[in-house]
């Protein structure tokens, strides 16, 4: 996961030989891991594990675990799926969201408040306000600083979310 995160930086940064070093970095962790998940039948951190190893980059190939979408909904895991489903929102097709692209992020936040996650919430929002390709409402700004204000970011974590949640992609 902390891979994850520096290699986000990095590429946030402009520094592609860093993210580059990461992603090798993290291949030898990633391997050693799965292979310890695997032989123990771990078959939700093996999800786990290949979501972040989807968001560093890293290619799967002869491994149990699902692709993230298909596993996470295979476990029941919505918490899970919902973060897969963002990741896939985020980095697939044209920059406006699709139709189907919104009715997900809209299931996602119904789930998000239904649990409380204000955390999945306001990332959904965003989203929503950023890409919809809706009219811009106040409702829909008041919905998102509603769940993002109580997020535990400090200041200059909660920028880096929302330049993480706009710019990067994975």
């Amino acid at each position: 996961m902390m891979l994850m995160r520096f290699r986000q930086l990095a590429r946030l940064a402009g520094i592609p030989f860093a993210a580059g070093a990461i992603r090798r970095s993290a291949e030898r962790v990633y391997n050693t891991t799965r292979e310890a998940l695997e032989a123990e039948g771990n078959f939700a951190g093996s999800q786990a594990l290949r979501l972040n190893a989807q968001r560093i980059g890293l290619t799967a190939s002869g491994e149990m675990a699902l692709p993230p979408l298909e596993g996470y909904a295979s476990l029941g895991a919505i918490g899970m799926l919902s973060i897969a489903i963002r990741d896939a929102v985020r980095t697939q097709g044209p920059w406006r969201l699709s139709p189907v692209q919104r009715k997900a992020c809209l299931w996602c936040i119904r789930n998000a408040r239904r649990y409380g996650w204000m955390h999945q919430e306001w990332k959904f929002r965003w989203i929503l306000l950023v890409r919809g390709g809706g009219a811009l409402r106040l409702r829909h700004v008041t919905a998102w600083w509603s769940a993002f204000r109580y997020t535990q970011y400090s200041a200059l974590g909660r920028v880096f979310q929302i330049i993480n949640a706009t710019v990067l992609h994975t």
